[in-house]
């Protein structure tokens, strides 16, 4: 009990409730609104606004040039937020450039069979503005440990949009599903910004061009492999719908597309803030020169040991859980949690733990971990395209990601 009680009183396990809780109250009020959204869109609505968030994370990556993770590292705050600077300067030039995706809109509707798509991607270059001071916001706050700050910017986010998304569904608004998440996320920068405590601006507000490119010359690594591994990983992710969608339609996209919301989603998100946690604490203790084997261990025995129990529940459950919650269409959703389950299982632990090579300047294996998966996924794809069949499609392309997951973890553990 001695070790349990230091734990519970630890600021590494207060700061992991906080981000935690946070997300769990989003993801509730997510799980609450899907029962009435499914019966306000239709599973095309859906598969059109997962091409629209598709396609902007794939460009959000572009933004910040992944200088939101240096923002963790320097000792100095000065060097912090010209890190910072570094990515906002980035961020300004991918936008300008994105909105010359408002020429191609027509072209781009018709490649994924989408119909209405271009009428909404002029809010693209708006969007992907939005996601990276967000990213960069995140990052400087964690850096001074106002997880509680970030943790009220997720909540505002999720439940502008959530609401957002159910009022225009009471009016009819085909394309709620897209402009709710850009107008909660402006609303929910806006707070986080006017409610950002006045000392952290003091550094923020101290502009030097010099300053700056030094600290994104000394932090390089970020955007010479850092980014091309978030890119390729994100290609991975997003790689079923960009391929699925000319092939299948975008009605097989919006059962996908709710398969991983409904499971996905909430794992990356919940994994994503004990990773932020977890970056903040274990760059303390590379500095210190403390191991980090023993925690690295620990961490993956934990999330074994909680998430086998809920996969095996999942994979007897999810089909009628999908036609209870979401209605009769929705069998097929859940029919697809099942196909995906052993890479559910194994991506909790590796989204907690990747951000080791990140600390130990080994992002160069990262990449090529990531590229393997996206040849993996693409191949996958691709069988099940030609034999078609969705299910194939799906069990090739997600299993063999599962197989990789195993030993990228192994590999944390050893450079670790």
């Amino acid at each position: 009990m001695r070790p349990i009680r230091n734990i519970l009183r630890s600021d590494l396990f207060h700061n992991a409730a906080r981000l935690l809780s946070a997300n769990v109250v989003a993801q509730i009020v997510g799980l609450l609104i899907y029962p009435i959204l499914t019966r306000m869109f239709a599973p095309e609505d859906f598969g059109i606004a997962n091409l629209f968030l598709s396609i902007a994370s794939i460009v959000a990556l572009f933004t910040t040039a992944e200088y939101q993770y240096a923002v963790m590292l320097p000792r100095s705050d000065q060097q912090a937020a010209f890190c910072l600077h570094g990515g906002i300067f980035i961020t300004i030039i991918v936008c300008l450039t994105c909105c010359g995706i408002c020429f191609f809109a027509q072209p781009i509707e018709n490649l994924f069979q989408a119909p209405s798509l271009a009428s909404y991607l002029w809010m693209m270059p708006i969007y992907v503005f939005l996601i990276a001071i967000g990213n960069l916001l995140n990052f400087w706050l964690m850096r001074h440990k106002r997880f509680d700050c970030v943790s009220q910017l997720q909540i505002s986010q999720n439940l502008i949009n959530a609401g957002g998304k159910t009022a225009c569904g009471a009016a009819h608004i085909g394309g709620g599903l897209i402009v709710s998440p850009v107008v909660s996320m402006a609303i929910a920068v806006g707070i986080a910004l006017w409610r950002m405590p006045q000392k952290l601006w003091k550094n923020l507000t101290v502009l030097s061009p010099r300053g700056t490119l030094a600290a994104m010359s000394r932090y390089q690594n970020f955007p010479r492999f850092s980014l091309p591994k978030s890119l390729v990983d994100n290609l991975a992710s997003n790689m079923p719908t960009l391929l699925l969608a000319p092939a299948f339609g975008s009605t097989t996209i919006g059962f996908l597309g709710m398969a991983l919301t409904l499971t996905f989603t909430p794992i990356r998100i919940i994994c994503s803030s004990v990773n932020r946690v977890f970056f903040q604490h274990n760059a303390q203790m590379v500095q210190q020169k403390q191991p980090l084997r023993p925690f690295v261990g620990r961490t993956i025995t934990t999330i074994a040991a909680i998430i086998v129990p809920i996969a095996i529940l999942l994979y007897l459950l999810s089909p009628s859980i999908c036609r209870w919650l979401l209605g009769d269409n929705w069998q097929t959703c859940g029919i697809y949690i099942r196909m995906m389950i052993p890479y559910l299982s194994l991506a909790a632990i590796s989204l907690t733990l990747n951000y080791i090579p990140d600390l130990l300047g080994r992002q160069r294996g990262l990449l090529i971990f990531a590229a393997i998966r996206l040849a993996l996924q693409v191949s996958g794809l691709v069988v099940g395209i030609l034999l078609g069949s969705v299910s194939y499609a799906i069990i090739l392309c997600y299993n063999a990601c599962a197989i990789l997951y195993i030993i990228q973890i192994a590999w944390f553990y050893r450079i670790s």
